[in-house]
């Protein structure tokens, strides 16, 4: 449900009004649950299946402070793997959404790990 962005969709539905009160309390319900199964997913394994699809998107991870002071070392995990395939689509991908993505997270990568701009380098 979080990667197919439903709580998206339900921020969109708590702003409309329901003549049924049970409707508005599901939306809640389900908003709560969402946001506290999302700080309870393992947000790597998430920055990771997206990595490895190459369809990066601005998803919470990318932006989250906590997520990089906590996970940039972990993309020196598996000989580089992340790194490398960041590092691939920057040189393959057309998509302008991807490229700032991949760029944004090795930029991120390099603030937050110590030795990151001598191995991208």
């Amino acid at each position: 449900m979080v990667q197919c962005k439903v709580l998206k969709q339900l921020s969109i539905l708590s702003q409309r009004k329901f003549d049924d009160e049970d409707i508005t309390a599901d939306i809640e319900f389900l908003n709560d649950k969402l946001q506290a199964s999302v700080q309870d997913l393992s947000s790597f394994d998430e920055y990771s299946t997206e990595v490895k699809s190459g369809r990066l998107e601005w998803s919470p991870v990318h932006k989250s402070g906590k997520f990089w002071r906590e996970n940039a070392s972990r993309l020196n995990e598996k000989n580089y793997e992340l790194l490398r395939i960041l590092i691939h689509l920057l040189d393959t991908s057309k998509d302008p959404l991807v490229l700032s993505v991949a760029s944004f997270d090795i930029g991120e990568y390099v603030r937050h790990y110590p030795r990151g701009k001598h191995i991208i380098e």
